[in-house]
């Protein structure tokens, strides 16, 4: 059974365990302004969090993981259910408590098989079967990388770098939307702020650091520009197009005093990057496209379809804040408008076509 560190968060400490489980479903209520959950989502959350805080006197930190599969063993009676008894707790403790290692417990933790109808008895719970991991070539190299460090800088041998082999890694084509899975994307956002999120996210580009610490000081209305911070330090300003000026002006407009452009219930306090990531998930089941990664999707359309646009690779390399134009070539692959004035040789051999022309 893994043990869990608690992550507690400096609060007046409640004078009794009621007053305690109080403040914490509180402070629940407040993260669900934030996330855009549904009413009867949020309503069926609160109850079960309800539930599960009432037997523990102690922070919903220092709760076990033997304590947490077991409730939700008792509590999951279909697959369907038991979903819901995790996503809910999954909610509290991204959201409320803060807490990975909850929640890696709750997502890794030993459920029901509701394959073959049968649960898993205490054996199981004492020993996990781990499945196997295959490591990416990333993640070898940079622990060869840490190898060869090591030997040469703290040992002092003297060793050549094919001592220790590397993989090779390969280049894999970014994902990329079209235009018209992009406007669904963004018609399918209610909340006004999640709606701007997105739109930054696709209509300049972004990075998800790079959203999480934009700041209304870094937006320069007199020039039509934002200044975004990048990696390793780097800045660069994007030009701030109409389309993105009305949305930020009605954002900061209800939202005064903002230190991050983007702030949850704590304030003075970025979004978390889990959280920007929940809204672009919840955008994508929403519309019903079909999933093609991360947030950084939306980055990686942008580039694309401006190179469909015609703008030039230069310029793009510029706009995304790359330091070398080989990172921004990797584009000119995955252009759909490019790749379709290609026409196969065969074309010219067929009968009754000229020139490859239909």
């Amino acid at each position: 059974m893994p043990q869990i560190s608690p992550t507690i968060a400096a609060m007046a400490k409640p004078s009794t365990p009621e007053q305690g489980r109080t403040i914490w479903l509180k402070k629940m209520e407040f993260a669900f302004a934030d996330d855009g959950l549904k009413v009867t989502t949020t309503a069926g959350f609160m109850d079960f969090v309800a539930r599960y805080l009432r037997p523990h006197a102690c922070h919903p930190g220092e709760i076990s993981a033997k304590a947490i599969i077991e409730f939700l063993d008792r509590n999951s009676k279909s697959e369907k259910q038991a979903k819901f008894c995790r996503d809910a707790l999954t909610f509290f403790y991204e959201n409320v408590v803060r807490s990975e290692r909850h929640v890696e417990v709750i997502k890794r933790g030993l459920l029901p098989n509701f394959s073959n109808n049968k649960k898993q008895g205490p054996t199981d719970i004492k020993s996990p079967q781990v499945p196997e991991v295959i490591k990416p070539p990333h993640t070898i190299n940079l622990a060869a990388a840490a190898l060869m460090f090591f030997y040469i800088e703290v040992l002092k041998f003297k060793i050549s770098v094919e001592s220790i082999p590397r993989m090779k890694t390969g280049k894999d084509l970014p994902n990329v939307y079209s235009r018209a899975e992009v406007s669904k994307l963004l018609e399918s956002t209610s909340n006004p702020k999640h709606k701007l999120i997105l739109m930054l996210a696709y209509g300049c580009g972004l990075r998800l650091a790079e959203i999480v610490a934009l700041k209304p000081t870094d937006i320069d209305w007199f020039r039509e520009v934002i200044r975004i911070h990048g990696k390793g330090s780097k800045e660069r300003d994007l030009p701030l197009d109409q389309c993105l000026q009305t949305p930020l002006k009605s954002h900061l407009a209800a939202n005064q005093r903002l230190v991050y452009l983007f702030e949850g219930s704590e304030k003075g306090q970025s979004y978390p990057p889990r959280t920007i990531q929940k809204i672009y998930d919840n955008a994508c089941e929403k519309s019903k496209i079909h999933r093609r990664g991360g947030i950084h999707t939306l980055r990686h359309s942008f580039a694309t379809h401006l190179l469909e646009q015609g703008v030039d690779l230069r310029k793009i390399q510029v706009l995304l804040g790359h330091s070398s134009v080989k990172t921004t070539q990797i584009y000119t692959h995955v252009s759909r408008e490019e790749i379709a004035k290609i026409r196969s040789p065969l074309a010219s051999l067929m009968p009754g076509k000229k020139n490859g022309q239909p």
